[in-house]
């Protein structure tokens, strides 16, 4: 709200993250399959990197077809009424947030994984950071952008999600690593 045009960027992200979240829930709903069928050993990990995986190349095929094509105009103009005006607005914010569902995707790997070795801390550290640099973000990029809001959310939604699946893969490889140690 702190941006240029906000009541448009306003008006147009919920619509916008709407379309996306279709996408974003496969990712959630990932987690518990994984959690549920990985086997106590892991035995079936295998099998659900490669479901995990080949989902993501789905979804960011299907992205590409709907965000990246004029049927992205046509979805938000005529199917979700947007005007002329937020139509154009929302195309390049839905397509600068097309990586969001490989990113839940693999966060939901990631927390499945230790959720598995009853690793949660990491978890809510993980959580903590997505949060504090999306705001960070939100709130620092007005201050050097002319940008809509609409625009910049997706910079600060990914770089939360981004910097939350750093924390996650790091200490991953820390617990993994004490673990051979041992």
């Amino acid at each position: 709200s702190h941006t240029v045009q906000p009541v448009n960027s306003l008006a147009v992200f919920p619509i916008v993250w709407g379309s996306i979240f279709l996408f974003v829930a496969q990712g959630i709903a990932l987690q518990e399959v994984v959690l549920s069928q990985l086997g106590e050993k892991q035995e079936n990990k295998p099998v659900l990197l490669g479901f995990t995986l080949r989902l993501a190349a789905g979804l960011a095929l299907i992205l590409v077809l709907v965000f990246f094509s004029p049927f992205s105009h046509i979805l938000y103009y005529r199917i979700f009424g947007l005007s002329e005006e937020l139509a154009v607005l929302a195309g390049p914010a839905a397509r600068l947030l097309a990586v969001m569902p490989f990113l839940t995707l693999w966060g939901a790997w990631q927390r499945a994984m230790h959720m598995h070795r009853r690793k949660t801390v990491p978890i809510t550290v993980s959580s903590a950071f997505e949060v504090l640099v999306a705001a960070a973000v939100m709130w620092l990029m007005p201050q050097f952008s002319t940008l809509p809001g609409v625009i910049l959310a997706p910079f600060a939604l990914a770089g939360g999600r981004i910097a939350g699946l750093a924390w996650l893969e790091w200490s991953w490889r820390r617990i993994r690593a004490s673990a051979v140690a041992i």
